[in-house]
C-alpha cells in the first residue's frame, strides 16, 4: 500500500510538472480533475496538438534534407511509430488498474512530444542548407 500511495504521489507530480511544459489548454484541461479517465483524456488531447506539431517538423524536415537521405528518414519514422506504439500500449498492464491509462496516455505524449522536438531540430539544423 505505501508503495502505490508513493507512485501515486509520484504520478502526480509528473503531471504537474509536465503542465508547466505543455499548452495553457492542458493546464485548464487538468484543473480539478482526479480521476484516472479525466486526466488521460487531458493528455490525449495534448498529444493531438503535439502530434500536429511532429506531423509539421517531419514535413518541414523531408523538405529540408538531402534528397537521398528522405526514404531513410521515412523509414525510420515508420520504425518509430511502431516503438511508440508497441512500447506505449505495453505500459497499459503494469499495475492492472486504471491507472495504467494515466501510464499509456503519458508515453504516447512525452514520446511524440520528445519526438517532435527531434524533428524539428532536423529541420533547423539543416535549413535547406543540406539540400541538393
Amino acid at each position: 500500500m505505501k508503495k502505490k500511495v508513493v507512485f501515486i504521489v509520484t504520478l502526480f507530480a509528473t503531471i504537474s510538472f509536465a503542465t508547466s511544459q505543455h499548452s495553457l489548454s492542458f493546464e485548464k484541461c487538468l484543473e480539478g480533475k482526479w480521476r484516472d479517465a479525466e486526466m488521460a483524456a487531458c493528455t490525449y488531447e495534448e498529444t493531438k496538438l503535439e502530434d500536429k506539431r511532429l506531423n509539421q517538423a517531419y514535413k518541414k524536415a523531408m523538405q529540408t534534407i538531402k534528397k537521398d537521405k528522405r526514404d531513410e528518414l521515412k523509414e525510420v519514422q515508420r520504425a518509430w511509430i511502431k516503438y511508440r506504439d508497441l512500447n506505449c500500449n505495453f505500459n497499459s498492464y503494469i499495475t492492472g488498474g486504471t491507472m495504467d491509462q494515466l501510464f499509456v496516455a503519458e508515453c504516447f505524449l512525452s514520446m511524440t512530444k520528445e519526438r517532435a522536438n527531434e524533428l524539428e531540430f532536423i529541420a533547423e539544423i539543416s535549413n535547406g542548407d543540406l539540400e541538393d
